[in-house]
């Protein structure tokens, strides 16, 4: 899926920034890898996420990671209960989004709506004029799809996996 961040519709980039004014959002740092992977664990908990605190600081360590594109969403105690996860391309522009997450107990809410918005604009900020993600929205599993939709996202190209039995 594209986005592009250069022709947003009007009326849904005010309800985008509508949300994203309303949201407390937080970029991580280097001390937070144990409780960035805490919030990457929660919110993939449903699919039995194991990713450990010195995994994802081999993410914050890997090229071409940048601390400003690592958002997380604060609940008012502090908590951290969502996130999204964004690869910057200083050479084409393109922001890449992957992954995203919410606690189960926070989704609903529209929290990794208001996440996805953040990033775009951290995305903007940099330079980028396009935005990509690469969801699993097939029939099977459609909530990725209708949540990247719904903030401005198209379908694109779908790469198909063929394996001989």
């Amino acid at each position: 899926m594209r986005c592009s961040l250069l022709r947003p519709d009007p009326a849904q980039r005010a309800r985008l920034e509508e949300i994203h004014d309303n949201l407390e959002d937080h970029h991580v740092v280097g001390g937070d890898a144990e409780r960035r992977a805490a919030v990457h664990r929660a919110g993939w908990s449903d699919f039995g996420s194991r990713l450990t605190t010195e995994s994802y600081r081999n993410v914050m360590a890997a090229y071409p990671y940048r601390e400003q594109t690592d958002l997380v969403v604060l609940a008012p105690d502090g908590e951290w209960v969502a996130s999204a996860l964004g690869w910057y391309d200083d050479v084409n522009k393109v922001g890449l989004v992957e992954p995203v997450s919410c606690a189960p107990a926070f989704r609903g809410c529209g929290l990794a709506k208001a996440v996805n918005i953040a990033l775009l604009h951290t995305f903007r900020s940099l330079g980028a004029t396009q935005s990509a993600i690469l969801p699993r929205g097939d029939q099977a599993y459609p909530a990725p799809a209708h949540l990247y939709q719904s903030i401005g996202y198209q379908p694109g190209p779908r790469t198909l996996h063929y394996t001989r039995n």
